[in-house]
């Protein structure tokens, strides 16, 4: 159920921020998720709370399958080793204090592209849960065929 309609800003991390303070005098976890990501399963919601709640902060994520590669002016610079690469999903959750402490302490919050981002800078870990291929982020024509296809599989079954 909506409660309220919270004014995005500039960039997520601001509009994330906004909704922070209004909900953060409600709550002891904050719960980051992207609307563009429908298919995320309830059981993967529940493991990365409980991650959060023992951890501090949590977030789904899955293994990177392709070879990712770093470049400087359009050459490859090196390439990371696979094994240790994660792609971040959401959600993303956070003990209040912590989402509170990182916004008083760090000055370019707003240039984030993740919420957990904010939890590294402090210097404290994030707990990662192994989430679900599936928990695609829509953001393309391209995607929005997956979906569809994810749809029409969920219809079958």
């Amino acid at each position: 159920k909506i409660k309220e309609i919270v004014p995005s800003g500039r960039t997520r991390a601001e509009s994330v921020h906004n909704a922070f303070l209004k909900v953060a005098d409600q709550c002891s976890l904050v719960l980051i998720h992207d609307g563009v990501r429908p298919f995320v399963g309830k059981d993967d919601i529940k493991k990365t709370i409980i991650q959060a709640q023992q951890n501090g902060a949590a977030v789904l994520a899955v293994r990177v399958k392709d070879t990712i590669k770093n470049e400087k002016n359009g050459f490859i610079t090196s390439t990371p080793l696979r094994e240790k690469l994660w792609a971040a999903q959401t959600p993303q959750i956070i003990k209040k204090e912590i989402l509170t402490e990182a916004y008083q302490k760090i000055e370019n919050w707003g240039e984030v592209t993740d919420d957990v981002s904010l939890v590294e800078k402090l210097g404290k870990k994030v707990k990662i849960v192994e989430g679900s291929y599936s928990n695609i982020k829509i953001t393309t024509k391209e995607d929005l065929l997956i979906a569809e296809s994810l749809i029409k599989m969920t219809q079958v079954q």
